[in-house]
């Protein structure tokens, strides 16, 4: 094997561990869906309050409201393994890389790319709206 070859094992990664992530909790942005109310539709219908078109109205902004939640706890999982990747050290300069900045730089470059990812659907939501 190559002198300057690098052997990396599924053992070497390692998920955050729960202090990892409540110290990721509290340096991440907050955020929330649109915030309408949530109604059922058919007891919206049945009681008759409200017709038809303004039943299906509200059932689309509650599906767009929940897809949004979604995405953004997408969004919030990609970010916080992200961040603790690279809290856990990802020196600039190759040189001094050592065993576990590999495994990290690979781990923060995996997430990051996945965030930006989340952040497009997150995006693409919100347009669609």
């Amino acid at each position: 094997m190559p002198k300057n070859s690098i052997i990396i094992k599924a053992k070497d990664y390692k998920y955050p561990t729960t202090e990892e992530l409540k110290w990721a909790y509290t340096v991440s942005p907050e955020l929330s869906n649109f915030g309408f109310e949530s109604k059922n539709p058919m007891i919206s219908l049945i009681s008759g309050k409200r017709s038809i078109s303004e039943v299906h109205r509200d059932d689309q902004l509650q599906y767009w409201n929940n897809m949004l939640l979604n995405r953004n706890g997408g969004l919030l999982h990609t970010y916080h393994n992200a961040i603790v990747h690279y809290q856990r050290g990802v020196p600039d300069d190759f040189s001094n890389f050592e065993q576990n900045h590999y495994i990290n730089r690979i781990q923060f470059d995996y997430y990051l790319e996945y965030f930006y990812h989340q952040f497009a659907t997150v995006s693409d939501t919100i347009k669609g709206f």
